[in-house]
């Protein structure tokens, strides 16, 4: 029996979140001690990761980040490079670039990357609303997907409130939906 030379790689959503929070607070809250100038200024970032949760294809990706202002480049990993009648993985390695905040591009991964993966590995509470809320800002309110991302967001929320057979009442949720 011959050994998987690689296994899929592990996607960033279970580490990022905490690590913007923990180690770029101030980045994230768009305040910086000695060069706010540096904080307040569009500047040109490139990002790229190695192995983004893709469920929806290239064409979420690009639905997400695109209207953010990112130029986005995507390549589906497969499941086993030894293997490739398996065909690919949900895994893609993302590049993003764009002339934005460092806040900005932040908080944008922030929400994003769990919402990628469609999936939430914990309970969402009431502070998981207020995280959105906070994080998501005037660029959620006017995002062509935000419902899309409010759901995936919230879906565990959502899972017990609402049955898989039935469509979301969004007017439940009105605080992230009024444009």
């Amino acid at each position: 029996m011959r050994t998987m030379s690689t296994i899929a790689p592990t996607p960033h959503r279970r580490f990022l979140s905490v690590v913007i929070v923990q180690v770029f607070t101030s980045a994230l809250k768009g305040v910086s001690q000695d060069r706010q100038d540096l904080a307040d200024a569009q500047l040109p970032f490139e990002l790229s990761l190695s192995a983004v949760p893709g469920r929806g294809g290239e064409h979420f990706l690009r639905g997400f980040f695109e209207p953010l202002g990112y130029e986005v480049e995507a390549q589906r990993i497969p499941l086993d490079k030894a293997f490739p009648e398996w065909g690919e993985g949900n895994c893609f390695k993302l590049r993003l670039s764009a002339n934005v905040r460092l806040a900005d591009l932040l908080t944008h991964l922030y929400v994003l990357i769990p919402v990628l993966d469609d999936q939430k590995h914990y309970w969402v509470g009431d502070d998981e609303v207020d995280k959105l809320l906070e994080k998501g800002g005037d660029w959620l309110k006017g995002h062509p997907m935000r419902e899309r991302i409010t759901l995936r967001y919230l879906r565990s929320c959502l899972a017990k409130n609402v049955s898989a057979a039935t469509v979301p009442n969004w007017s439940l949720f009105p605080r992230f939906l009024v444009k």
